[in-house]
């Protein structure tokens, strides 16, 4: 055999693919484009979601429930239900003979008087910022 030559058979045309053939394959790209771009799609989400998870969840302490529970107390003045307030005297006591005191420390334990209004009374929680209290109305028949 020459070089260059064909073996017999292999004979190659120069006119264009069937279009029945031509349309088979890009049908078929296309649905292997579509199954790469959702394969992409879940894990770019799966991804998406496990950074959510990890800085939603990462750093957790494992004393925050008590120092939830230690100003809970404060507050409450020691009780663990919400103090039963029920007309504006009422609501006034309670701001200041448990709130103020609770969220405002004006001395360390050994009498000395501190300036720094942002620590609590029990000398270690720091609060984030200022309290504020939300009146929210309701309506009568829809509490």
């Amino acid at each position: 055999m020459a070089r260059g030559s064909r073996p017999a058979g292999d004979e190659r045309s120069t006119s264009p693919p069937d279009e029945s053939v031509l349309a088979a394959l890009r049908a078929k790209s296309a649905e292997k484009r579509k199954r790469r771009a959702a394969v992409l799609e879940v894990i770019v989400f799966s991804l998406f979601v496990t950074v959510i998870m990890l800085t939603a969840y990462g750093e957790r302490s494992p004393l925050a429930f008590h120092m939830t529970q230690n100003v809970k107390e404060h507050i409450m003045g020691g009780e663990n239900d919400i103090p039963d307030i029920t007309d504006i005297p009422s609501f006034w006591e309670w701001i200041e003979g448990d709130l103020i005191p609770a969220t405002h420390s004006e001395e360390w334990y050994n009498g000395n008087v501190t300036d720094d209004y942002s620590v609590l009374p029990d000398m270690l929680t720091h609060q984030l910022g200022t309290i504020q209290l939300r009146q929210v109305r309701l309506q009568q028949g829809k509490a």
